[in-house]
């Protein structure tokens, strides 16, 4: 499976609903509420941003991590 549709299956799409204290408040398309900590969210967020959070385990980062970094070589080495 590429990381695009692996993204696509672990990730969903959240509504900034408010701002309570120390938190945002989230709403998944379905209702869902929870709170967020304000200090991890993206600079400038305002109430009804619309954000995506992504499930990926540290053994899928370190995949993406090197797959990127080989694509980087490979343009930084390739001759025209």
């Amino acid at each position: 499976m590429d990381s695009k549709t692996d993204m696509q299956q672990h990730s969903i799409e959240c509504t900034l609903i408010r701002f309570e204290e120390k938190f945002a408040m989230l709403a998944t398309h379905d209702g869902f509420e929870f709170p967020w900590p304000q200090n991890r969210l993206p600079q400038n967020l305002k109430k009804g941003d619309v954000v995506r959070l992504v499930l990926k385990t540290t053994r899928t980062e370190k995949m993406e991590e090197e797959k990127l970094a080989k694509e980087i070589l490979n343009q930084i080495l390739k001759k025209d």
